[in-house]
């Protein structure tokens, strides 16, 4: 079993390949301490919304007209399935990419963020980049309380996290190439990069 280390500054470059075009994302992994407080869990920043908005705007791509996604259910913008307020995109809704922006940031505020915050151990000294990662799985995948992968990052197990990501790049019972791509550069975020 691998386990975490500390580290000095790093740089992970994740390019990303969508529509045709390359996307580049940047992020510095600077250590600073714990980003966790044992009273209310994982801490959010202005840093850690835009560093995730950028994040998912980068391996989604925009769709500002609704449509069906490889599991059949219908899609906004960036992966959207139900809107911050409780309501399942249709088949004729529309977006402009404001609006898009501002669902994903109100997502990141009201649903991956306390699922996060919930059930990751606030005694891990997790880096921005890891912590991008992790709710970027949980956006795509609605789920992250329960799940080995969130076991394995509070074990610190380096190897059973990249293990447990790639796990989840199923649409149905088919393997989906989207997926696997999207698992592999939130893997590219963590400070250790364990063989996958």
């Amino acid at each position: 079993m691998t386990q975490f280390t500390r580290y000095k500054i790093r740089t992970a470059l994740v390019i990303i390949a969508a529509s045709g075009a390359l996307y580049q994302f940047t992020i510095k992994h600077e250590s600073v301490g714990p980003v966790a407080d044992t009273r209310t869990g994982l801490i959010a920043s202005a840093e850690m919304r835009k560093k995730f908005m950028d994040f998912v705007s980068a391996v989604d791509q925009l769709h500002t007209k609704a449509y069906r996604d490889q599991g059949g259910v219908w899609t906004i913008c960036y992966g959207t399935t139900v809107y911050p307020d409780g309501r399942r995109v249709a088949a004729e809704d529309s977006a402009t990419k404001p609006e898009c922006m501002e669902w994903l940031g109100r997502h990141f505020e009201t649903r991956v963020f306390p699922e996060l915050s919930r059930c990751i151990n606030p005694d891990l000294d997790l880096t921005l980049g890891e912590a991008i990662a992790y709710a970027s799985f949980t956006y795509n995948t609605g789920k992250y309380c329960g799940t080995g992968l969130a076991r394995a990052v509070n074990a610190g197990d380096c190897e059973a996290v990249a293990r447990e990501m790639l796990r989840w790049h199923y649409v149905g019972k088919k393997p989906s190439p989207g997926l696997i791509l999207r698992r592999k550069a939130e893997i590219a975020l963590l400070r250790c990069r364990a063989k996958s």
